[in-house]
């Protein structure tokens, strides 16, 4: 075979398996930014769809849980965004040259971790609540969900395990 056709049989592998690279980077990007890209709200729906098929729910318990879950969504993301506030002014200290601001760090730091306490609160509460309306198997049932959402590796992260 000659030279030139070895070297344009390369090249034209060459521009395959950089193409073929490039769509499947470009698929991995759309799928994972679509999955960002979700609204809050049609998360929270999907959750819904999930408790009310694998508890077996009542339309009673569905509406139940609808409100509770919308009243601690309420709730929480107030109590998030006041946290929020607290960090920025942790943060903007951080700028300030003045050594009497130490103290006014710990005393932020303290706050936020008052309002962290309140939160993990909240959330136990809440899931008390959602619990509450359940019937002996939901409760297990329940449970069961409760530990594999602890169990799992992302949310096992989030909550410090």
């Amino acid at each position: 075979m000659e030279l030139t056709k070895k070297y344009r049989w390369i090249w034209i592998g060459f521009i395959v398996m950089v193409l073929l690279n490039i769509g499947t980077l470009a698929t991995i990007w759309v799928i994972h930014s679509s999955r960002l890209d979700r609204d809050p709200m049609e998360r929270r729906e999907n959750m819904q769809r999930f408790l009310g098929r694998s508890l077996d729910l009542s339309p009673e318990q569905r509406q139940a849980f609808r409100s509770l879950r919308q009243q601690h969504f309420r709730e929480s993301r107030q109590m998030m965004q006041h946290i929020g506030e607290l960090r920025n002014r942790y943060f903007q200290l951080l700028t300030s040259n003045n050594p009497a601001d130490s103290l006014s760090a710990d005393s932020i730091a303290a706050e936020i971790g008052r309002e962290q306490a309140r939160f993990e609160r909240a959330l136990y509460d809440h899931l008390a609540n959602l619990r509450s309306q359940l019937n002996i198997d939901q409760k297990a049932k329940f449970d069961r969900l409760m530990q594999q959402m602890l169990d799992h590796p992302r949310m096992g992260n989030r909550l410090g395990r």
